[in-house]
């Protein structure tokens, strides 16, 4: 199945392609933790996840055509 992945921030570095947005393909029942780990990307670098708009955690289900995105902690001031 396909999802779009997208990586706003510095996470973004992850992707390998230059871009902030990818289409993977994965496997039937992938999750949300799954996807991120298969990229390499350490828990540290995101503080929210959302699938389809909608707050995400971790371990939730990933489904053909889903949109998976991942916000990165900020600082500053």
């Amino acid at each position: 199945m396909t999802v779009t992945v997208r990586l706003h921030g510095e996470p973004s570095r992850y992707l390998g392609t230059g871009s902030d947005i990818a289409r993977l393909e994965v496997g039937e029942g992938a999750t949300v933790h799954s996807v991120l780990t298969g990229l390499g990307l350490p828990e540290r670098e995101y503080w929210l996840l959302a699938v389809n708009g909608h707050v995400a955690r971790p371990h939730d289900t990933l489904r053909d055509g889903d949109l998976l995105e991942c916000v990165a902690p900020m600082s500053g001031g």
